[in-house]
């Protein structure tokens, strides 16, 4: 059993009932926050829908802890993806980023979770465009674009939210 730190399960969390997220968009990027306990609040999150039935096929997200230089990723893609050929992560055509492999698979799909330090989140700031690439459980290459258009202040608002939440809960 892999071991999940509580920023991971914060993006799978179900918020309260009574409470709508607020969000604000950022270029491509969508800040959406929402009050849990013990998590950070916000996170900025991208998703890709599939042209063919509307349905969503990726979603990506990333959260800041709200203190130090640790940051969180989650990927959630269909279930079906092949699990032993690892997905690759590649920014502006060239940049291949490693270590992106799935920790969990639910009924909502599969996960990649994983926490990222800063340089690796500066190699993302920089970043123009992006795919992940993975293979289906036919064999067959699914790759989905990413656009970092926003990326840099959709991460930024967010951080600012979180490192109030962390200042304020003493964290």
């Amino acid at each position: 059993m892999i071991a999940v730190p509580a920023i991971l399960l914060a993006f799978t969390a179900a918020a309260p009932a009574a409470e709508t997220p607020k969000t604000d968009v950022h270029g491509d990027w969508v800040v959406q926050c929402t009050k849990q306990a013990d998590v950070p609040p916000c996170e900025i999150a991208q998703a890709a829908t599939s042209k063919g039935t509307g349905e969503q096929v990726m979603r990506i997200a990333f959260a800041y802890r709200g203190s130090g230089e640790r940051y969180a990723v989650q990927i959630r893609l269909p279930l079906g993806v092949r699990l032993s050929q690892q997905p690759l992560l590649r920014l502006d055509g060239n940049a291949d980023l490693e270590g992106y492999g799935y920790t969990r698979c639910d009924a909502g799909g599969c996960y990649i979770e994983r926490l990222l330090g800063t340089p690796e989140i500066t190699r993302l700031r920089a970043a123009k465009t992006g795919v992940l690439a993975v293979l289906g459980s036919d064999g067959k290459p699914m790759v989905l674009p990413l656009s970092f258009n926003g990326f840099a202040e959709a991460l930024d608002a967010s951080a600012l939210q979180n490192t109030a939440w962390a200042k304020a809960a003493n964290r």
